[in-house]
């Protein structure tokens, strides 16, 4: 196996990375205004509070989300020459495609 080029794939990362912030801070702002609303109403109704809960949950998870994703980072693939395809998985690395007589490969988690 010999590895001929290696690629970062940061626009893809930082662009996923910077929707998910967007409808996160999204629906934080929505559940922020939602409890506002409720707070100045006398008695919320049922559908407010469900809403409320539901945006706030969603923000929860999109802030789970986005940490996994930071962790995580770009995702960085190789294109390789393989002769021996038990090289390839020996090292930790798994195919996930082929262009022309290349192979592309990336590290396996």
């Amino acid at each position: 196996m010999e590895i001929l080029s290696t690629t970062e794939h940061n626009i893809q990362f930082y662009f996923a990375l910077f929707v998910v912030i967007a409808i996160t801070s999204l629906c934080l702002v929505l559940g922020t205004v939602s409890i506002v609303v409720m707070s100045i109403e006398k008695s919320p109704k049922l559908s407010d509070i469900i809403l409320t809960v539901v945006l706030l949950c969603c923000a929860g998870f999109f802030i789970v989300v986005t940490v996994q994703g930071i962790n995580k980072g770009a995702e960085v693939t190789h294109k390789a020459k393989i002769t021996d395809f038990n090289e390839v998985y020996d090292n930790g690395y798994e195919v996930v495609g082929k262009d022309g007589s290349l192979y592309i490969i990336t590290k396996e988690k």
